[in-house]
């Protein structure tokens, strides 16, 4: 919310909102990586690839979460640029703005960050291969495996 000469007021997210925010996402980010996938030229997601099996795990095996929340921002802002879907981004962008710290928060919880890893490869691999559907279907479950770590951890979250 945004008042004339005083700036933003950040307003904390109520259970509700964070679980509709969970369900936009995952359905505007299944789409945006449907169509990135099918979009990108020929070899645009191996640097991720690359990442996501080596340097990245060890960043994280070494505790380093903001090398992790970092590569997501990157393959993310990707895969909405190669979606070629201006008002999907318009939304996208809207949404993330006000996600961003559940989606950190979420990020910190015990083995999170090298589980979400692991299933971002499986989703880069079909996305590499050109499966869309196999890729979509790899964003969605990470979205919504992150949505049952917020309804189990939402007291520690908000």
């Amino acid at each position: 919310m945004r008042i004339p000469n005083r700036g933003s007021i950040v307003k904390r997210l109520e259970e509700k909102e964070v679980h509709e925010i969970f369900e936009i996402r995952e359905a505007l980010e299944g789409l945006a990586t449907y169509k990135a996938t099918l979009l990108a030229p020929e070899g645009a997601w191996r640097p991720f690839i690359d990442e996501f099996e080596g340097p990245l795990k060890e960043r994280i095996a070494d505790g380093d979460i903001d090398a992790y929340n970092d590569a997501l921002e990157r393959l993310r802002a990707k895969t909405i640029q190669l979606s070629d879907n201006d008002i999907g981004k318009h939304f996208l962008n809207q949404i993330l703005d006000r996600a961003r710290v559940i989606k950190i928060r979420v990020t910190l919880l015990p083995g999170r960050a090298e589980f979400g890893r692991e299933m971002h490869l499986r989703m880069l691999r079909s996305m590499e291969d050109r499966d869309a559907e196999g890729a979509q279907r790899c964003k969605r479950e990470i979205i919504r495996t992150a949505k049952e770590l917020f309804g189990k951890y939402k007291s520690l979250i908000l």
